[in-house]
């Protein structure tokens, strides 16, 4: 089969190879590499849930790792450790992946492996009910027990409140406990197919080795069409909505949810800029404005979305002691104002830009790191974006920059407020 090549440079050439049943796999050759980074990405996440079933791409990633009818549990994992590499995975909103770094004369047992289990999961209701014990504990420890964790499900809760985005991807207690096999194995059976699925090789990988991965995937046939999914992620409710909580924390938080652009608008870039240029590092004139100017908060927090249906734009401030949260909406309402009355100056603005071109190419130097960029990127529509990003960094101007502060909405702001317990 010929790849369609890409060459970045001298040393980064991507092959992409189509099979007919849908699947795409990603080669990154690298002679002078001693490992292999063996990732396998899926165009399904948590958004994807069945309704009443918010939890259940992460269940299914959990148990991803509890065998087949021709290996154990453990077996993968035993594999990988016995070559001195890394195994792990991870579900988002719109994705989940699972990597294998190993040396590369260990690659062609772990094909196999990954190829059983991307197949011929057991799925057995035993397996079920263990795993769903470690997700109910992992909610509670990273959710039901952690501050952030609660606010950050009340402020996506909020947002997006009966949409696929408004559940979390660990999912609810109730839901969890209520997933069972049969439900499972239907959305593996349709979801793990492989024209949802996109392989990548990263590293001292052969023209047998690619072949061999071939071999196991070539035979399939690719899952029907998904059913059709609830309403947009991307639908937003008029006006703002505000909710407090109670919680063990000692001083106050404010979290902001705004309307977000999907990673694929042509503003996206320039909102990334505005953001690094705002609050990235201790200049940043908002953050530098409430924490060192007025001295109301600890510390300022922002994060564009990087999702397809556009999320939230998140901005946090923990307070100073014995401060309101109040007190840091008005001044983050305050320095937004002033922004869009003086503009962002020529020097944040460069700044900004190289400081994201570093980022993005320093994310490429490691074979695990650049499998999982171009992974990412070609779930969200092809890898070409990722370099395309980077050269749209480059050409947003100042005018690009306020149209992306002017599609944030303020007035459609989503506000979660955390306070101490037992304060007034």
């Amino acid at each position: 089969m010929n790849p369609e090549v890409f060459t970045f440079n001298e040393a980064l050439r991507i092959e992409r190879r189509c099979l007919p049943n849908g699947l795409t796999l990603l080669t990154l050759p690298d002679p002078h590499a001693e490992i292999i980074s063996y990732q396998s990405w899926l165009r399904v996440g948590s958004a994807d849930d069945p309704p009443g079933q918010a939890g259940l791409a992460h269940l299914l990633e959990h148990l991803m790792f509890k065998g087949t009818a021709r290996f154990a549990e453990g077996a993968l994992d035993q594999h990988v450790s016995a070559m001195g590499g890394a195994v792990n995975a991870a579900t988002g909103l719109d994705w989940t992946f699972y990597y294998q770094d190993v040396p590369h004369a260990a690659l062609l047992p772990l094909v196999e492996m990954e190829a059983d289990r991307l197949t011929a999961l057991s799925l057995h209701p035993t397996q079920v009910e263990a795993e769903r014990a470690v997700v109910l504990q992992e909610r509670m420890e990273r959710v039901d027990e952690h501050p952030d964790g609660l606010l950050g499900e009340l402020l996506w809760g909020t947002a997006f409140e009966g949409q696929p985005y408004g559940a979390p991807t660990v999912g609810w207690r109730a839901s969890i406990e209520a997933i069972d096999a049969l439900t499972l194995r239907r959305f593996y059976q349709a979801r793990y197919a492989p024209n949802h699925l996109v392989l990548i090789l990263s590293g001292r990988v052969s023209p047998a080795q690619i072949e061999a991965v071939i071999g196991h995937y070539e035979g399939l046939a690719p899952s029907p069409p998904p059913p059709p999914t609830p309403p947009s992620p991307g639908h937003w409710a008029e006006g703002p909505r505000r909710r407090m909580r109670r919680l063990a924390i000692p001083v106050e938080r404010l979290l902001w949810g705004l309307p977000g652009l999907p990673i694929n608008h042509p503003l996206h870039p320039a909102l990334e800029i505005l953001n690094e240029a705002l609050f990235e590092g201790d200049a940043a004139p908002v953050t530098r404005r409430l924490v060192e100017e007025l001295e109301i908060a600890m510390g300022v927090y922002a994060a564009p979305p990087s999702f397809r249906e556009g999320g939230l734009y998140e901005i946090s401030v923990d307070l100073r002691a014995g401060l309101p949260a109040e007190r840091a909406e008005e001044a983050l309402l305050a320095a937004l104002a002033t922004l869009r009355r003086e503009g962002l100056g020529e020097g944040a603005l460069r700044r900004a830009k190289k400081t994201l071109l570093v980022r993005s190419y320093r994310g490429l130097q490691a074979h695990q790191q650049r499998a999982q960029s171009l992974g990412f990127w070609e779930i969200m529509g092809g890898f070409e974006r990722l370099f395309e990003r980077a050269e749209a960094y480059t050409r947003v101007g100042l005018d690009e920059v306020m149209a992306a502060f002017d599609a944030l909405d303020l007035d459609a702001r989503v506000t979660v407020i955390g306070r101490p317990e037992g304060h007034a």
